[in-house]
């Protein structure tokens, strides 16, 4: 994923904003789409979800994702 291939209007974002995305483009451009999900998915809300399902870890599972629980993973990050 290239600078140029993501639309929408960069004007509209301040400095600091500008530079956040940059900073994630730079950092995970390398990482395929599985990856990036494999990273995110397999931690906190999306293991909660899943036990909560009876299903294993790797698993896929239907169960919703608590707000709560988002909430509280990414805050404490």
């Amino acid at each position: 994923l290239q600078r140029d291939d993501i639309e929408g209007d960069a004007a509209v974002l301040d400095k600091d904003e500008r530079e956040s995305i940059d900073v994630v483009l730079e950092n995970f451009r390398a990482y395929s789409a599985h990856d990036l999900s494999a990273m995110t998915h397999h931690a906190g809300p999306w293991l909660d979800a899943r036990r909560r399902a009876g299903v294993d870890d790797l698993q896929r599972s239907n169960e919703e994702l608590r707000d709560e629980e988002i909430e509280d993973f990414f805050g404490a990050l």
